[in-house]
């Protein structure tokens, strides 16, 4: 009796553990179970975040754009429907926001900016933002932003339609732009050697010259009655500074070579981003291959220069003169000899013109120049001008505009100026010019 006691008890106990593993496996598969499905739902793709742009699309400037970002609205609707199909209006920052929007530049859509001399790329809902530092900067931004999009590998899809996936979106923001490398051209009529009245000598005037140097910093300026005074305080100046002031002069006397007497028309360029290939000086006359001039008070000169930039390979030919001051008809005949002999020299390269002409827009000798050349100042994206003219013999105002910086068609001005910044008191009688290119 008691034995078979035992063995039911112990029978009990067995079942009972069996139960007990039999739960236990369950509950151990059940859990490994539910961490498969976990770690299912942890692998299983999302699909990407992409704006479509369509027809339902628009464009958003400020009713306050000017001109230069109006161009970036207009390149931006142009290509997308040369390349893309869909045809995008542009409309003002006034009108009521909607969800499918491309915004160009500062609007009340958003607070975003971008850094000075940078742009950004940024995706808000379903709308796309370009901002920029600048006009000029937020036009190059679009151009190429659109040219890296705009292609089969990146955005382009179905007719009518181009895709933007928002993990690519960086890519956008880290593009070079033809602005980056922009060519500054500068004219300065120095003024030559003399005092002009109280803080007007030449050295203080020269003086002035190197801090508005330092200020602008022109890629190649022509100057105009630069003499040896100014070569030799100069080429010292540089020559200590080295690389925080690195230019080099292109110099000639209206005397002839090695001569120190008389107005130069010397060209001041950057040796840190420019080698010189070849240059030299001819004069204004009948013979322009030696001192020489027609029946006036003075030689006149055009000294030139072929530089080749060290980063790109390309090449420029800057010209730089003065024209008589005295006569009209001898002025035509000058212009009239410069043309003929830069003809040979051109070739297919931009080229820039400066100097002081002596006359002013649609006079004949303008006229000339113009048939050939193109003005700066009604060619450029911007004007930054404060003073009506370059001429101003020691007044704040000046109405006569007679420096010029002319270019040919294989270079674009995005920014004009005609530079009055005094610095203390006058640089010059003249003010000076200051273009900003981009190369075709």
């Amino acid at each position: 009796m008691i034995m078979i006691t035992f063995a039911r008890k112990n029978l009990t106990r067995l079942l009972a553990a069996l139960l007990l593993l039999t739960l236990c496996v369950t509950a151990f598969a059940a859990c490994d179970s539910a961490g498969d499905s976990v770690g299912a739902e942890e692998t299983t793709e999302v699909p990407e975040s992409a704006l479509t742009i369509d027809s339902t699309y628009r464009i958003v400037i400020s009713t306050e754009a000017g001109e230069i970002t109006k161009k970036a609205a207009d390149l931006f609707a142009s290509t997308l429907k040369e390349k893309a199909g869909p045809e995008l209006s542009t409309v003002t920052d006034a009108e009521a926001a909607t969800e499918h929007e491309i915004v160009l530049g500062r609007t009340n859509r958003a607070d975003s900016d971008a850094d000075e001399g940078a742009y950004d790329v940024s995706i808000s809902g379903s709308s796309l933002h370009i901002v920029a530092s600048d006009p000029t900067i937020l036009y190059f931004a679009a151009e190429a932003v659109l040219d890296k999009w705009l292609t089969p590998d990146f955005g382009l899809s179905e007719a009518g339609k181009v895709t933007l996936p928002e993990s690519r979106v960086a890519e956008l923001n880290q593009l070079p732009l033809r602005s980056d490398s922009t060519i500054k051209i500068m004219t300065q009529n120095v003024r030559g050697d003399g005092n002009d009245g109280d803080g007007l000598n030449t050295l203080a005037r020269l003086e002035r010259f190197v801090l508005m140097l330092d200020d602008v910093r022109p890629d190649v300026m022509g100057t105009q009655e630069f003499t040896y005074t100014y070569s030799r305080r100069l080429n010292k100046e540089f020559e200590e500074r080295g690389e925080e002031l690195p230019y080099a002069i292109e110099e000639c006397s209206v005397e002839g070579e090695g001569k120190r007497g008389g107005g130069w028309n010397a060209i001041i360029y950057r040796t840190d981003r420019f080698e010189r290939l070849d240059g030299g000086t001819f004069w204004l006359s009948d013979t322009p291959d030696r001192p020489s001039g027609f029946v006036t008070n003075h030689k006149r000169v055009c000294t030139w220069l072929l530089l080749k930039e060290k980063d790109t390979g390309k090449t420029i030919l800057v010209a730089n003169t003065h024209l008589d001051h005295t006569n009209n008809d001898i002025r035509v005949k000058q212009i009239t000899i410069l043309k003929e002999q830069l003809a040979a020299k051109i070739g297919n390269y931009p080229v820039f013109l400066t100097g002081d002409f002596n006359c002013t827009e649609g006079s004949d000798p303008y006229n000339v120049i113009a048939a050939d050349f193109q003005n700066a100042r009604n060619t450029a994206w911007a004007d930054h001008s404060t003073v009506k003219g370059t001429y101003h013999g020691y007044h704040d105002q000046a109405f006569r505009v007679i420096d010029f910086v002319f270019h040919n068609e294989h270079s674009t001005p995005i920014r004009y100026e005609i530079f009055s910044k005094k610095y203390e008191n006058f640089v010059s009688d003249h003010y000076g010019v200051v273009a900003e290119f981009v190369m075709e």
